[in-house]
C-alpha cells in the first residue's frame, strides 16, 4: 500500500491494520498521522487510544478517549467502557462507575459493562448494587459470574477482622486482581464491537 502523505484514508486503513496485528506503538503513530490530517476524527482517537491502553499507558488512552467523546459524545458505547476501564486501572473507580454508566445509557445490552459497573460498586462498598449489576450481566452474558452478596459479607468480615497490615495487602492483591480482570474484559469488549 503506497503511502501518500495526505491521504487520511490509507493512514487510518494503515493504523487499523497496525493495531490487529498488535503492533501498537507503530498503529499509535499511523493514527498520530491520521489525527494530523483530520483531528475531528472521533474513531482515530478511540482507536488510538485502545492501542494506549493495550501498552498500558492510561493517561495517554484516557486522554485520546476524552478527545473521542469531545467530538462526539453520544458516539459509540465502546470509548465510554474504554474510558471506564482506564479510569478503573488508573484508581478512580467513581468517575469509572460514571462511564460505565454512561456506557450502559448508550446501550443498555452492553455485557460487560455491567459487569465492570458491579466491580466498582463492590470496591465502594455498594454490595446490594454490586449484586444487581452481576446479574444484569449474567443475563446478557452467561460467562459472567453472578456475584452473590452473602460472598461479599464474608470477603467484607474477613478483612474487616485481619490486621491492618493483611487488609492493606489483600486490597491491593484485590485491587491488581480488579485491574486485570478490567483490562481483560474491556480486550474482549473491544474485539466484539469490532
Amino acid at each position: 500500500m503506497k503511502l501518500e502523505p495526505s491521504n487520511i484514508s490509507i493512514w487510518f486503513q494503515r493504523a487499523q491494520y497496525l493495531d490487529r496485528l498488535r503492533r501498537h506503538e507503530e498503529a499509535i503513530q499511523a493514527y498520530e498521522r491520521t489525527l494530523a490530517l483530520a483531528p475531528e476524527n472521533y474513531a482515530a482517537w478511540f482507536f488510538m487510544g485502545y492501542c494506549f491502553e493495550q501498552l498500558e499507558r492510561y493517561e495517554e488512552a484516557l486522554q485520546a478517549y476524552e478527545q473521542s467523546l469531545n467530538l462526539d459524545p453520544n458516539s459509540h458505547a465502546a470509548v465510554w467502557h474504554s474510558k471506564g476501564c482506564c479510569l478503573g486501572a488508573l484508581g478512580r473507580t467513581k468517575e469509572a462507575l460514571h462511564a460505565f454508566e454512561q456506557t450502559i445509557s448508550l446501550d443498555p445490552n452492553f455485557a460487560t459493562a455491567w459487569a465492570n459497573k458491579g466491580r466498582c460498586l463492590q470496591l465502594l462498598g455498594r454490595y446490594t448494587e454490586a449484586v444487581e449489576a452481576s446479574q444484569k450481566a449474567h443475563l446478557l452474558d452467561s460467562s459472567y459470574p453472578v456475584i452473590e452478596i452473602d460472598d461479599l459479607k464474608q470477603y467484607r468480615e474477613s478483612n474487616y477482622h485481619s490486621s491492618k497490615e493483611r487488609a492493606n495487602s489483600n486490597s491491593a492483591r484485590n485491587k491488581k486482581r480488579h485491574l486485570r480482570n478490567m483490562r481483560q474484559q474491556s480486550r474482549k469488549a473491544n474485539h466484539k464491537k469490532r
